[in-house]
């Protein structure tokens, strides 16, 4: 899933109605300037998480030097059509354990979904979609806020027209066409 640009430097549109297929997932517990026992925390339940529903992760846990403490989770799930990237962040107080359940169950919300892109990444794709000599399609987990001001702003600039559309499942359907 990338827009490609062809030899003449144009966009080529998109169209992904599906994520397809789950392939595999990957990911990287990290934890900066902190014991190394919290990023194998965490490490470790996204690996259970994950395989209660099915699914082996492989999963890095590493600890980093940085200018300040931190921690978190970050995960990819590579489908058949698609990427998909889930994160959660670590702060003072929550558990590691608590990291990986929240990004695990983005990751999950979006694969049962069976929608091409996670709600991040559609709204940022509407302006490259936009301009795409081409109609664009593409579902996506959830309408967020987000994406529909994108839409609103490209289409006040003449650039496109778009129809967002809510299934009857929460998942969204958007339609992209140049005005070009």
């Amino acid at each position: 899933m990338r827009l490609q640009i062809v030899g003449s430097g144009e966009l080529l549109s998109l169209r992904l109605e599906h994520h397809g297929p789950l392939r595999a997932v990957t990911g990287r517990a990290l934890a900066a300037n902190l014991p190394g026992h919290i990023c194998e925390r965490m490490a470790t339940r996204a690996r259970d998480l994950l395989e209660q529903a099915g699914m082996a992760a492989e999963i890095e846990a590493a600890v980093l030097e940085a200018a300040c403490p931190g921690a978190g989770l970050y995960l990819t799930a590579h489908y058949q059509n698609s990427l998909a990237g889930f994160s959660a962040q670590g702060k003072r107080g929550k558990p590691a354990e608590q990291v990986a359940e929240e990004a695990c169950s983005a990751l999950l919300h979006h694969y049962q979904s069976g929608a091409a892109l996670e709600q991040h990444l559609a709204d940022q794709l509407i302006l490259p979609a936009a301009l795409c000599r081409d109609e664009s399609i593409f579902s996506v987990e959830r309408i967020s806020p987000h994406l529909v001001t994108n839409a609103w702003v490209v289409e006040r600039f003449g650039l496109a027209w778009i129809d967002i559309a809510l299934a009857a499942d929460g998942t969204g359907f958007v339609k992209i066409l140049s005005s070009r």
